[in-house]
């Protein structure tokens, strides 16, 4: 029951009952074309490019240091990021790009500004949708804040970090 008590879980569907007809596929196939699933499965060993951008995102990622990733969306956008790792190093290089073009901006400024790049949440489509319904605690107020000298500093190694990735990812494609 996902969690939930007996009761919920009969007081749940008993609301949802007006809205959510559940309909086995065998229920409607003489109505609706359905295209037959097939599986495939592939082998795939990464090249040792592959690999060392895959330790150096995830180790990226799971630093508490990521000035580029914005504070309050941390760990939504982490699961995005992961998600594009997955996908290609062509996904995630646009993204890494992405981080340092902004994170280059912020450091410019004298106060911060870090959002998620449009860029990146182009890349992945739903993110409106799992933005909206994210519950994050980790979400900062809004406050006056100037950079000290100390913190571009981190930002600039941060910058270097993650443009050492794109290169990674771009030696990784053309491989």
């Amino acid at each position: 029951h996902g969690g939930l008590t007996e009761g919920a879980s009969i007081e749940l569907k008993e609301r949802l009952a007006p809205v959510v007809q559940r309909t086995l596929r065998r229920q409607v196939r003489e109505y609706v074309r359905f295209t037959n699933r097939r599986s495939i499965v592939e082998d795939f060993a990464p090249s040792a490019e592959e690999q060392s951008l895959y330790d150096d995102v995830s180790e990226y990622l799971r630093s508490s240091e990521a000035s580029a990733i914005e504070p309050g969306k941390k760990t939504l956008l982490t699961l995005v990021y992961r998600k594009l790792l997955a996908s290609s190093t062509y996904a995630i290089s646009g993204t890494l790009d992405a981080l340092a073009n902004r994170l280059e901006t912020a450091a410019a400024e004298t106060t911060p500004s870090i959002e998620t790049p449009e860029e990146i949440t182009a890349d992945f489509e739903a993110i409106d949708e799992v933005e909206e319904e994210w519950d994050e605690d980790e979400t900062p107020e809004k406050a006056e804040r100037v950079y000290t000298a100390e913190d571009k500093e981190q930002m600039r190694a941060e910058i270097k970090s993650l443009r050492a990735m794109v290169t990674v990812s771009a030696r990784a494609m053309r491989a």
